[in-house]
């Protein structure tokens, strides 16, 4: 829960620049605090993995396989396990079946907040991913590649549709950083939840708190019922630790927006 969570997905049969490019947002990513999860495959996902781990940091591992078998991700699969995990919903000595790999999509979804698709050509499974990443209200990126190329087909297509273009780690991270929660106000030394309509307002100092950014993307939001519900708890976590009522909610970079709880 500390680290946005990214997968990075692609082509089993990336380009050079394919490569060159799941390494780096791997490493960048990792760099600038997000946490990789790979499907270990061959290509651009276990590269991803690989740039993760040359960072220093700890990755997650999806396997569409049992997870007793090793021929998925090799070396970088026993690495990722020992900075990280690798993990399966496939007991060991399971059979292996091809429509694993489009089932695990679910779950890497849904360990993520955002995708990146580095490169995919115009059915790839990258592609299908991208799908159960959005069916699941999950942000998606791409990275662009030169129009003509075949793996660079589905990313693009993915830009056309609306995902966002990135070139690098903190374009995706940049999104979800920390967003202040006005929770209180400081009144003569005195913490209250009250919104201060007083003589005294000028008095008042707000109290902020911060939640990670990537659990609530306020955009278009105008009403305290619209956030997301992590949003939500954790006001009520911290109005039961100030030990009195929070009516009012200011919440944006810049303390933008301020909403009135029901």
């Amino acid at each position: 829960d500390e680290k946005a969570a990214v997968a990075v997905v692609g082509t089993r049969r990336a380009s050079p620049y394919g490569i060159k490019m799941a390494a780096r947002l791997g490493y960048e990513l990792t760099r600038c605090g997000g946490l990789v999860v790979s499907g270990l495959t061959v290509g651009v996902d276990v590269t991803a993995a690989q740039g993760a781990l040359m960072a220093g940091g700890s990755c997650i591992g999806v396997l569409g396989s049992p997870i007793d078998d090793e021929s998925w991700g090799g070396e970088t699969a026993r690495d990722v396990a020992a900075a990280g995990a690798v993990i399966s919903e496939y007991p060991p000595g399971a059979k292996r079946h091809p429509a694993f790999f489009r089932a695990r999509n679910r779950i890497t979804a849904g360990l993520c907040v955002a995708a990146v698709v580095v490169e995919a050509p115009k059915r790839s499974g990258a592609l299908l991913f991208a799908d159960e990443a959005l069916s699941q209200g999950k942000e998606v990126f791409a990275v662009p590649a030169n129009a003509d190329a075949e793996n660079a087909a589905g990313g693009l297509a993915l830009i056309k549709e609306g995902a966002q273009p990135v070139t690098g780690g903190w374009d995706v991270l940049s999104g979800f950083a920390d967003i202040p929660v006005c929770v209180g106000y400081r009144l003569d030394g005195r913490v209250t939840g009250d919104f201060p309509y007083t003589p005294a307002l000028d008095r008042c100092e707000p109290v902020y708190e911060t939640m990670p950014g990537w659990q609530c993307d306020i955009s278009g939001i105008r009403r305290y019922e619209e956030l997301p519900w992590q949003t939500r708890a954790y006001v009520e976590r911290i109005e039961k630790a100030l030990d009195c009522p929070i009516p009012f909610v200011s919440v944006g970079p810049e303390r933008e927006s301020l909403m009135e709880r029901s």
